[in-house]
């Protein structure tokens, strides 16, 4: 059973998930990068693995252009002890003009209360599972994300 401690705890990290999407779809570097400890590690498999803050928010300021729009479902906080935490969630990446599914997969996330109060991400793995045939040719082109 949750404690009341717990369901804030919760309510937070969730919270991050939303954070995370509208930082990502409006190219906000400096709130894409507070997402994360400043030594959290975004690995976004088959794509690159960026470490430390500072890296995050300058892939986030190289890829502005084009960026799909990002959603999360089924959010599983699965696990929290003291201080971290561990949660997965589906993600489906949308095409803003039309609408069409570019890709989808899923997240595995280790966070952190930081020494504000906030839940961060130390790190945070996206595993795309099915992408588009124009959303998987953009390999390494400065307008990747996830």
């Amino acid at each position: 059973m949750s404690t009341l401690d717990d369901v804030g705890d919760r309510v937070a990290i969730l919270d991050l998930y939303s954070r995370y999407c509208f930082a990502i779809d409006s190219s906000d570097a400096g709130a894409f990068g507070d997402c994360f400890l400043p030594d959290g590690v975004f690995d976004v498999v088959d794509r690159g693995t960026f470490a430390g803050r500072d890296a995050i928010q300058n892939m986030i300021t190289a890829t502005a252009q084009g960026r799909p729009r990002h959603m999360y479902m089924n959010p599983w906080i699965k696990e929290i002890d003291g201080d971290s935490a561990t949660s997965t969630a589906y993600f489906l990446v949308l095409n803003p003009a039309n609408g069409e599914n570019m890709g989808y997969g899923h997240y595995e996330d280790d966070l952190v209360r930081d020494t504000d109060g906030a839940w961060r991400w130390r790190t945070r793995q996206v595993v795309f599972e099915w992408t588009s045939a124009a959303y998987a040719g953009r390999g390494t082109n400065p307008d990747d994300d996830a």
